[in-house]
C-alpha cells in the first residue's frame, strides 16, 4: 500500500495539469508542481494554508466557496472560470471538483483537478469576434446602398454603437482635402438649406496620438 501510494503521489506531483487535495476546512492537503507554478509558490508555502490564504479573501468568497461547498456535500462540480496566476498571467481554467472519502463513507475532502483552456476560449472568442465584424460590415454596406445621404453617418454610427454596446460616437470620412470630416449628430434637425455646414471637420495636423496614427 505504500509503496502504491508514493507511486500515485509520484504520477501527481508530475501531471501536467494542476492538482490538489483540500480538507472540509479548505486546509490543501497536497499540491503537485503544476499547481505550485501557477500560483508561484512551493509546497511548502502552500500545505496546511486554506484556500483564500492563496487565491485571497474575495475571490474565494465571491466565486469559489459555493462551488467548494457543494462538492464537498458529496457532489461532483465542474466550471469554467478566469483565474490570474502571478506567473502565468490571466488563465481561463476548467475547476474539475470530487469529493473523496474516508472507508465508513464519511467525505474527508475533495480533489480539485485544474485544466488551462485558455487556448480553446481565445480561439472562440476570436471566432466570435470575426462573425460579428462580418455582420456589422454587412449592415454599413446595406445602409450605404438604402439610406438617404443626409441620415447616413447618423444610421451607420447608431448600428456600430449598438453592435458595441456603447451609447456614444460618431461617425465620419476622410473628404476631398483629406480632412476628418464628421457630420453633426444634430444636422438633420437644421433647415435642409443650412445643413450642408453642419460638420465637424479635423484637419491632418490635428491627429496626434494612437488615435491621429489610425487615421494616417
Amino acid at each position: 500500500a505504500e509503496k502504491s501510494l508514493r507511486l500515485y503521489e509520484t504520477v501527481v506531483s508530475s501531471a501536467f495539469e494542476p492538482i490538489v487535495v483540500i480538507d472540509k476546512e479548505y486546509r490543501y492537503l497536497m499540491v503537485n508542481q503544476s499547481y505550485e507554478k501557477f500560483w508561484g509558490r512551493k509546497r511548502e508555502e502552500i500545505i496546511g494554508k486554506r484556500i483564500p490564504e492563496i487565491m485571497g479573501e474575495k475571490p474565494f468568497c465571491d466565486f469559489v466557496k459555493e462551488k467548494v461547498d457543494k462538492c464537498l456535500s458529496g457532489r461532483p462540480v465542474q466550471y469554467n472560470a478566469w483565474f490570474r496566476s502571478p506567473n502565468l498571467g490571466p488563465k481561463f481554467m476548467s475547476l474539475n471538483y470530487y469529493p473523496f472519502q474516508s472507508k465508513n463513507g464519511h467525505i474527508k475532502g475533495l480533489i480539485n483537478i485544474a485544466y488551462d483552456l485558455t487556448h480553446i476560449k481565445k480561439a472562440e472568442d476570436d471566432l466570435r469576434f470575426n462573425q460579428q465584424t462580418v455582420v456589422l460590415n454587412n449592415k454599413i454596406a446595406n445602409l450605404f446602398l438604402t439610406a438617404d445621404f443626409e441620415d447616413l453617418f447618423l444610421k451607420v454610427s447608431e448600428t456600430v454603437n449598438k453592435a458595441l454596446d456603447c451609447p456614444h460616437g460618431w461617425f465620419g470620412y476622410i473628404d476631398e482635402y483629406n480632412n476628418l470630416s464628421c457630420p453633426s449628430r444634430s444636422h438633420r434637425f437644421f433647415p435642409e438649406n443650412e445643413r450642408r455646414g453642419k460638420f465637424l471637420v479635423y484637419e491632418p495636423s490635428s491627429w496626434q496620438g494612437p488615435w491621429g496614427e489610425s487615421l494616417r
